[in-house]
């Protein structure tokens, strides 16, 4: 009897172990789409700072364009 509860005892520990790992992984996971959600906003602020440039060259040169 007592050897049985010993060996519940471990496979509940073992089971534990699997929920902590698989709470871990989750964790993982959500840091990764935070981080592509991440790379994904740098590249919308670096078009629209290029956007920005290309803007601000296209209005000088229109400015040059009117004052000729």
């Amino acid at each position: 009897m007592l050897r049985t509860l010993f060996n519940c005892e471990k496979i509940l520990i073992a089971l534990r172990a699997l929920f902590i790992g698989e709470m871990i992984l989750i964790a993982l996971r959500a840091l990764f789409i935070g981080e592509m959600i991440l790379i994904a906003l740098r590249a919308l602020f670096i078009g629209a700072y290029f956007f920005s440039n290309v803007w601000k060259f296209f209005l000088s040169s229109a400015k040059i364009d009117v004052i000729k």
